[in-house]
């Protein structure tokens, strides 16, 4: 039987994984078109239909990529899609897509974590299109509190996680970061129970009983980054996601994810975003107007 612990664990993972749904559309692409180059804050999952694209990505070969396949960009890499105007098809191409935020202990990026392709063909890509095209049809996150739509995207959240979990490369980075969660479960579950409250190195490293140095390397080695970067990178995603898909005030936001001041968290959010609060919700607004913002 599993012991207590790895039930935690379990438990844990079960809890933060997850794929949130930001906005994401069906999209008709006059071609030629092109993205720009752009560094988003989510990660894409884009299925280009009825026409080829040219796929650019920092680190990787410029790529021809066929109508039909899947774009799986992962948030924060610099890249530009074109629509070609020569090759298969005739008139629009069309863009079935999404931005999501696709983590795991609420800051560690999945796309990262199961070394997902940047692309993606068919048929799997029908199957991530279909995902994005059923999520754009639902209200947007927040107008529609009805117990059918909740389900509903919950459901399809849960399948766009197995779609994406099917591609993976490979499960041996995934069962070496639970090895490593294991060892600092403690101060998983606190921070999971306490993310936007107050909290110190120090205290997350005595729950584990390991000295203050030893928690700070293990933690680094399972989640990629220090404990209290962890804990702000947790309050800046959940503050994009709020500033993106809610009117809320910036102020009322920073309380939520744990700034009582609202210079402080601006100077915070800033450094993790290089954006003020304001100015990263303006730009949302701007660059990724719904429909409009095809293939985003």
């Amino acid at each position: 039987m599993p012991n207590a612990g790895s039930q935690q664990l379990a438990s844990l993972i079960d809890g933060s994984l997850r794929v949130t749904y930001v906005e994401g559309a069906v999209s008709q692409v006059p071609a030629p078109y092109s993205t720009g180059w752009r560094s988003l804050p989510f990660s894409v999952v884009a299925q280009w239909r009825w026409r080829d694209v040219r796929f650019e990505c920092v680190g990787h070969p410029a790529r021809v990529v066929p109508a039909g396949h899947c774009l799986l960009t992962p948030a924060n890499v610099r890249h530009r899609v074109t629509v070609l105007a020569s090759g298969p098809g005739d008139g629009d191409a069309e863009c079935r897509w999404a931005h999501i935020q696709a983590q795991v202990f609420g800051a560690h990026d999945l796309y990262a974590l199961l070394g997902l392709p940047l692309v993606q063909a068919p048929p799997a890509a029908d199957g991530l299109g279909e995902t994005c095209a059923a999520l754009a049809a639902l209200p947007r996150p927040g107008q529609d509190l009805s117990l059918v739509t909740l389900a509903r995207r919950k459901e399809l959240d849960a399948r766009l996680i197995g779609q994406l979990a099917a591609l993976a490369a490979s499960g041996a980075a995934w069962d070496e970061s639970l090895r490593r969660a294991d060892r600092i479960l403690p101060a998983l579950l606190h921070i999971d129970a306490h993310w936007a409250d107050p909290l110190d190195s120090a205290r997350l490293a005595g729950l584990t009983g390991l000295s203050r140095s030893r928690f700070h390397a293990v933690f680094a080695e399972a989640i990629g980054m220090a404990p209290m970067d962890y804990v702000r990178r947790r309050r800046m995603a959940e503050a994009q996601r709020l500033l993106v898909a809610t009117t809320e005030r910036v102020a009322d936001i920073g309380r939520r994810v744990g700034y009582a001041d609202p210079f402080h968290f601006s100077r915070v959010f800033k450094a993790a975003a290089g954006s003020s609060p304001a100015g990263f919700r303006a730009a949302a607004r701007s660059a990724w107007p719904g429909v409009a913002a095809a293939g985003r």
